[in-house]
């Protein structure tokens, strides 16, 4: 990564984007598809910086604006370009699990739209679901699958979606280990968003996060999962457990809810 001094974001911070790519490049390939209005972290959220004094303001703007892109990628983005090797580089064939890759990243979970569409495909490629890995032969559109691209299906139930995100975010990575609590939470959170704190350990993250957990969730955590919490609340499971377990749908004894509306429905025999 290099850093880059533009006027695209009033000089502010240094952004910084991969070696060999530019900016220029960038916005001619978003042009190119159609894209009339681009919204992208570098250059929308403050990055680190050396200065100390920016620095500080960073932290203090990641507080709300981190929890913010959650709803931006919701309600007001007409698709997401993914770029798999790197802003504004060419798509390859290898590299799938490397840390830094867009399939292991825990933040470009809250990516996976629907209905987006691949940046950087190199000409003779038609469709980069069906390239296969110099790595380990694997189809990309095997890999693309595990990550739950529709992840907004509102027919799926809602302890299978929760353990199917948990599954999913287990598998990456990220520089900061509450980040992946906060990229799960976001996929769930409505009404109300939690405020990031760079300096939370995980597991007061992931309560801080549940505090804004719709009700429906609330009841699923509280009546789907068997086992205990192991971090001083009973009722629902800690992230330890969500993330340590072998199989997080082990948790899961049944389902209540059909959907993300349903009657709640206890089994007789269940204290």
């Amino acid at each position: 990564m290099v850093s880059t001094n533009t006027p695209i974001n009033g000089h502010e911070w240094p952004v910084p984007v991969p070696a060999g790519v530019s900016l220029d490049a960038i916005r001619n390939e978003m042009l190119n598809m159609g894209e009339e209005y681009v919204w992208l972290d570098a250059l929308c959220l403050r990055q680190m910086s050396s200065d100390a004094a920016s620095e500080e303001l960073r932290k203090g703007e990641w507080v709300v604006d981190l929890p913010t892109i959650g709803i931006l990628y919701d309600h007001y983005a007409g698709q997401v370009v993914w770029y798999m090797n790197g802003l504004g580089r060419a798509f390859e064939a290898k590299g799938w699990d490397n840390g830094r890759h867009w399939l292991n990243r825990a933040w470009t979970l809250q990516e996976a739209k629907a209905g987006s569409i691949f940046g950087g495909i190199p000409d003779g490629i038609q469709d980069p679901r069906k390239i296969k890995s110099t790595d380990t032969n694997e189809l990309f559109e095997h890999r693309l699958a595990a990550v739950d691209l529709c992840r907004k299906e509102r027919t799926r139930d809602v302890g299978d979606l929760f353990t199917s995100f948990i599954t999913a975010m287990r598998r990456r990575s990220s520089t900061n280990p509450i980040d992946k609590v906060f990229g799960f939470a976001m996929m769930f959170c409505e009404d109300t968003l939690p405020l990031y704190d760079g300096a939370m350990n995980s597991e007061d993250a992931w309560v801080k996060c549940v505090e804004h957990f719709p009700k429906y969730l609330l009841w699923t955590l509280l009546f789907d999962f068997h086992l205990p919490g192991d971090k001083g609340v009973g009722w629902r499971p800690s992230w330890h457990q969500l993330s340590s377990i072998d199989d997080p749908f082990d948790l899961s004894t049944y389902s209540s809810f059909r959907g993300f509306h349903g009657s709640l429905t206890v089994r007789p025999d269940r204290t």
